[in-house]
């Protein structure tokens, strides 16, 4: 965890200053924060020439704090009366980097704005010529467009029109809101940017009226829908495509959602804006640990949204003292294995059970699904399929103390069958209940907090994330548990190294098994999406069981002389099973099939090496 917090000093790209007081009271925040900034030119009067902002510059200047290294780039104000010639001006001034053009009576001290951009044509044509950037507040302002609706109609009325007319101008689409913006940017030709806003990531317009009007959310141009604001937030996660096709979008904004569900749970409603500051200052560069790259603010880790998530330092310390747990755990003995198992897995079923059972009672009837849907596509079943063998993942490791066991052949098959026959009516139950109380629940990032909040407020909400850990920490338990026993008995019978069938001298248990599975633990944890590594362990299981079904052929003859239950069917049985694991396999993405692929060959090397040992 940091005790200190380092900020940067990066590039403002949209910086309104203003005059005056306000400027000298201003820029002395932007100065210790920014290097430099981008300031727009809406005074009052606009900044319309070169000489005008040469002198708004020296008024900037003057206001620097003492040793202050502040740079300001100015703009231009465009207007109907702006001439080719001021163009010529401002690109050899040195100190103007583009011309801003603001819609008539579009947004604040624009009224002497552009009422038509037909007027302009011979401005815009002299930009494109000296490569002079136009930067644009993409609204229309006709009475009859309803405010929401704006800057979708300045997008075909004036800015694809414009684009098309002028091949060669940098275009910067300022602080867009919508879909179609976002739309519009990533299916442009090249040279048109677009600029945004930290508000029209995080809120949509439902802020403004939440609880009555909310003044300090409303800001031109307005906050849009949902939607909007998703679409915003995936082109700004996505930039980072560009350099990584691969990049896991969707983690990403997972990544986001989770993070913007935490601080929203700590912010009072009626927090001052100091307390507002101080709570993200915890969370962000406390709690979670926040670090960016200190010596180059230009580096991609700062830069890049998804960098800037693996910074994160506080997650891996948390992982390393959740791994180092569950290894001492485990090498402490099977009791206290066990029993740290048997303590999660009551928290987790008292809380997964109070789900149906508290859906049952408060929802009644609505409860029994109408089975009117239609059959799905192939494909989503695949996928089903895939999240189906993955909820049923981990419970062959119930055999596994059957040697530490008392009574294993009538207490392993009847624990596992009754522990697989309560899990799947449990697991059908739940998502009766979930279905009933949030009917989109398909589009849902976070299925079972909304069920539980809708059913039961915060205070289900909160007692599902402490089900949650709950069920995590039994799952980490039991997975280094059996795990831990399995590496240890493939020692013994020489197909894995030596070095996993040492045990502790004190406590008798694979230490050196258990230390094994701590860091490897660690690595995929700190290192793997959840998505990857959900896939990972769904395909080693599938290669597993499509190994197993390969067996048979070999197996049957043996079984069958040792008077052991054979399933009839001859061999269907097991080319179905190798044709079922092949098509699953299918499923998952080459990324997923390629990593795991690895950890098989890492696995296959330690059973070479085993058996060179014997």
């Amino acid at each position: 965890m940091h005790d200190h917090l380092t900020l940067l000093r990066p590039d403002d790209w949209h910086l309104h200053l203003r005059d005056g007081e306000a400027l000298r009271a201003v820029l002395p925040h932007t100065a210790r924060q920014f290097a430099r900034a981008v300031v727009m030119p809406n005074l009052k009067p606009p900044v319309t020439t070169t000489a005008l902002a040469a002198e708004y510059r020296q008024r900037i200047l003057a206001a620097r704090p003492a040793g202050s290294d502040f740079e300001p780039l100015m703009t231009l104000y465009l207007t109907d009366r702006t001439s080719p010639e001021e163009i010529d001006r401002a690109c050899d001034s040195g100190f103007v980097i583009g011309c801003k053009l603001y819609p008539a009576g579009a947004t604040t001290h624009s009224d002497a704005g552009v009422t038509d951009i037909s007027r302009i044509d011979a401005v815009l044509a002299r930009m494109a010529e000296r490569n002079l950037p136009l930067q644009i507040h993409g609204e229309v302002t006709a009475d009859e467009v309803d405010v929401f609706d704006r800057e979708r109609e300045f997008i075909e009325r004036t800015l694809r029109p414009l684009a098309a007319r002028h091949a060669g101008l940098r275009v910067i689409f300022e602080h867009i809101t919508t879909a179609a913006a976002v739309e519009f940017v990533q299916s442009a030709r090249e040279g048109i940017a677009a600029t945004i806003t930290p508000q029209h990531l995080l809120y949509n317009r439902n802020e403004m009226f939440r609880g009555g009007i909310r003044p300090h959310f409303y800001c031109l141009p307005v906050l849009k829908t949902e939607p909007d604001r998703q679409a915003l937030l995936e082109a700004a996660t996505s930039l980072a495509q560009d350099e990584e096709p691969a990049l896991d979008v969707q983690q990403v904004l997972d990544d986001v959602a989770r993070i913007l569900k935490r601080v929203t749970a700590r912010m009072p409603d009626d927090a001052d804006d100091l307390t507002r500051l101080a709570i993200l200052t915890q969370v962000f560069y406390k709690d979670l640990g926040f670090g960016v790259n200190a010596n180059d603010y230009y580096a991609p880790e700062n830069s890049y949204l998804h960098e800037v998530l693996r910074t994160r330092r506080g997650i891996p310390i948390s992982l390393a003292v959740i791994c180092v747990s569950l290894s001492v755990i485990n090498v402490l003995g099977s009791v206290e294995s066990i029993r740290s198992m048997t303590l999660f897995t009551v928290i987790k079923f008292a809380v997964l059970i109070l789900l149906p059972l508290g859906g049952f009672i408060l929802l009644g009837s609505e409860v029994i699904p109408s089975f009117d849907s239609p059959i799905p596509p192939s494909g989503d079943l695949g996928a089903a399929a895939l999240l189906l063998i993955y909820a049923f993942v981990g419970f062959e490791g119930a055999v596994v103390p059957a040697g530490e066991a008392k009574r294993p052949e009538r207490d392993m098959p009847l624990g596992l069958l009754l522990g697989l026959a309560v899990v799947a009516v449990l697991y059908m139950l739940i998502q009766l209940v979930s279905q009933a109380a949030v009917p989109d629940l398909a589009n849902s990032k976070t299925p079972l907090l909304d069920v539980s909040a809708s059913l039961f407020g915060s205070t289900g909400a909160i007692l599902l994330m402490v089900g949650v850990a709950a069920s995590v920490l039994a799952n980490l338990v039991s997975s280094m548990f059996s795990a831990t026993r399995v590496t240890y008995a493939l020692s013994l019978e020489k197909s894995l190294p030596r070095w996993f069938g040492e045990v502790h001298s004190r406590y008798l248990t694979p230490a050196n098994s258990v230390v094994f599975f701590g860091v490897a633990a660690f690595l995929l944890a700190a290192f793997g999406s959840f998505t990857v590594l959900a896939a990972m362990t769904v395909l080693s299981r599938l290669f597993l069981y499509g190994m197993s079904c390969a067996a048979i052929p070999r197996l049957r003859p043996q079984f069958r002389g040792e008077g052991r239950f054979i399933l009839r069917g001859g061999y269907s049985i097991p080319i179905l099973g190798i044709a079922a694991c092949v098509w699953l396999m299918l499923q998952v993405s080459e990324r997923s099939i390629w990593m795991t692929a690895i950890f098989v060959g890492i696995g296959s090397l330690l059973f070479w090496i085993g058996k060179k040992q014997a």
